[in-house]
């Protein structure tokens, strides 16, 4: 596009009214082939701040984050985040609220309050951030890189792309993150088997003997992506899990999913974002606990 542009303003010729429809038609079909170009993560109004911010880089960091903090929290507070794919309807939950904030707070007193105050936002808007750390700190940070940022003046993690990337010396990165949801759920999801009803033995109302490999991955209950709304369940896992229409097990505090991997939203050599189907759902009746009716006569 570049090109013709540039051949545009040179050439009065024949060709200038060729490439005037070339043009149009590039600038029609680009946001299909490059939904994620410069110029889109740009449109919105972005704001100048200085706020310090927690990063966390890569699929299987994220969960584990994710997934401490659920361990942390209360009985109540681990049941909420659990369920989340039963509760969370399509629009209208509540969205995360920033922190008011202080008038006379300022970057020092920020990073004060930080254990490990490594990075820093730039600026920010509804459809992304501009991250920056110094101190040798994020030279491993690569394009499509997942990551999850969570700024000292809010409460919740959000979970981005980096879609920009400027190493500008061996000491200081800075990058450009696409924010594809600002709600996120830890999950631990297990590859389909045949039940065996000679080795099947029940806990909770699951099945073991259906539950094959297990894997982490990331739910994302819909709305996702604040700049271009999905409104559909959508997961994030490792690549090397993804299959179209494969069936996995995603296990909550009351019930087991059978959910079907769908389209894929983006794909990366490391995690593959996908939309679900729900192909069953049965309740758990916690505290049970049975064998085969061989094991119990």
């Amino acid at each position: 596009m570049g090109a013709l542009r540039d051949a545009e303003a040179t050439d009065q010729g024949p060709l200038a009214a060729i490439n005037q429809q070339r043009l149009a038609v590039l600038r029609k079909i680009q946001p299909a082939l490059s939904p994620s170009t410069l110029s889109d993560l740009r449109r919105d109004p972005r704001t100048a701040v200085a706020v310090s911010a927690h990063v966390r880089i890569g699929l299987s960091r994220i969960c584990q984050d994710l997934t401490a903090k659920a361990a942390g929290d209360n009985s109540t507070e681990v049941s909420s985040a659990t369920e989340q794919i039963e509760v969370f309807p399509v629009a209208g939950a509540p969205r995360a609220r920033r922190k008011a904030l202080v008038e006379d707070d300022s970057l020092a007193a920020s990073l004060s309050s930080w254990s490990d105050p490594m990075w820093e936002v730039k600026d920010r808007s509804v459809a992304g951030l501009r991250i920056a750390a110094t101190g040798g700190i994020g030279q491993s940070l690569s394009l499509g890189a997942l990551v999850a940022v969570r700024q000292s003046d809010a409460d919740a993690w959000l979970l981005g792309v980096v879609r920009r990337l400027n190493k500008v010396s061996n000491e200081e990165v800075e990058a450009g993150v696409n924010i594809i949801a600002d709600r996120i759920v830890a999950v631990m999801l297990a590859a389909k088997r045949r039940p065996n009803e000679d080795m099947g033995y029940v806990v909770d109302g699951l099945d073991l003997s259906t539950l094959g490999d297990r894997f982490e991955g990331l739910y994302l209950p819909p709305p996702s992506r604040p700049d271009k709304p999905l409104a559909m369940k959508t997961l994030i896992v490792p690549t090397s899990e993804y299959a179209e229409g494969r069936n996995v097990i995603l296990t909550t505090t009351n019930s087991v999913y059978t959910v079907a991997f769908r389209h894929l939203v983006e794909q990366r050599p490391d995690w593959s974002w996908a939309t679900i189907q729900i192909v069953e759902k049965t309740a758990r009746a916690i505290g049970s606990e049975r064998g085969t009716p061989s094991d119990t006569g």
